[in-house]
């Protein structure tokens, strides 16, 4: 059985489609569970006028969270009550193709040994990067890692089916209280996983919400939560070394600096000053960490990228010398 995992939150505009699209599911071994995370608006009626449909075909189960505690205690609280053998995160803004769970099914049933499972994911009314370009049935950490690295599978934790027991097994409880929650879970499933099956056809459709224009502050509060995730790749990548685990930490930890070095460039509200203080907290964390000693001088290179040069040949730049170390 599947158990697919929907936390609620300021989403009446969504909810119904959302819902429907796990009512036209063509498999029916299925559970959903919504978790109520104390929506302040009519999402949640909504959605109890529209669970008795749910209840028809599938077992439903309701959780409601006595205050707001964000996505990932949600998507954990979802997971703490599943009776399915298998995980899969829907956000109830989004909506799912009708034969998505038999897709995944027919995976599981073709490779099941398979730690997880990732559809294909079409974003509606954006410009996301969704790409899936993984071959059918990848076996080995490493090659999973290395496909992660090179950005061939999307960092969303939703529309994957994880095996429950090796999420368990491998405690890839959300970290709870961070904005960016997906790319440490992602991070995490990169490093552990040894062996994940693709779902090449489109079983997913993620409804990309504009907010209108962003803050600085909002952008700061982003960027800060980064250097939060980013200490929790370090600390678990030590984690993982203390138990004699092969981790390519160097490749890892310079692929989370790359990514967010890019969001930097690419942002039109830092000024000079503001990039440098973040520049110097990277430093201070990129100390921290035992990297190989070909990656060091990059330090250098890195800040000449963010400080001085056009924006155009700082993407090029960085694109080209991350490249050379992932197929060097």
């Amino acid at each position: 059985m599947i158990s697919i995992i929907i936390p609620i939150y300021n989403v009446a505009d969504y909810i119904l489609d959302c819902l429907n699209s796990v009512l036209s599911q063509e498999y029916s071994d299925i559970e959903v569970i919504l978790v109520n995370d104390c929506t302040p608006d009519s999402s949640m009626e909504i959605a109890m006028n529209f669970i008795p449909l749910l209840q028809e075909k599938f077992r439903v189960q309701i959780i409601n969270h006595k205050q707001n505690q964000g996505l990932s205690a949600a998507r954990n609280s979802g997971v703490r009550v599943a009776t399915g053998e298998w995980l899969y995160f829907l956000d109830s803004d989004d909506e799912i193709s009708p034969n998505a769970m038999c897709l995944f099914a027919d995976a599981i049933t073709d490779y099941p040994n398979a730690d997880f499972y990732i559809g294909a994911m079409q974003p509606i009314g954006g410009n996301t990067n969704c790409r899936l370009t993984s071959r059918r049935y990848i076996q080995g950490n490493a090659h999973i890692q290395k496909d992660y690295l090179l950005g061939k599978w999307y960092e969303m934790a939703c529309n994957k089916v994880i095996s429950k027991n090796f999420f368990l097994s491998n405690n890839l409880w959300f970290k709870e209280g961070l904005i960016h929650e997906d790319q440490l879970f992602s991070f995490q499933l990169a490093t552990t996983a040894h062996s994940m099956t693709v779902v090449n056809e489109i079983t997913y459709f993620y409804k990309i919400r504009n907010s209108g224009s962003i803050t600085s502050t909002k952008k700061s509060k982003s960027y800060e939560a980064y250097f939060i995730i980013l200490n929790e790749m370090v600390k678990y990548l030590y984690e993982k070394q203390r138990k004699n685990r092969l981790v390519y930490e160097y490749e890892l930890t310079l692929r989370f600096v790359y990514s967010f070095l890019l969001n930097i460039c690419g942002n039109q509200i830092l000024n000079r000053d503001e990039a440098t203080l973040y520049i110097k907290k990277i430093d201070v964390l990129w100390k921290s960490v035992s990297i190989k000693k070909r990656i060091m001088p990059l330090k250098i290179f890195y800040k000449y990228c963010v400080l001085l040069l056009p924006l155009r040949m700082r993407f090029k730049l960085l694109a080209w010398h991350y490249n050379q170390i992932l197929h060097s």
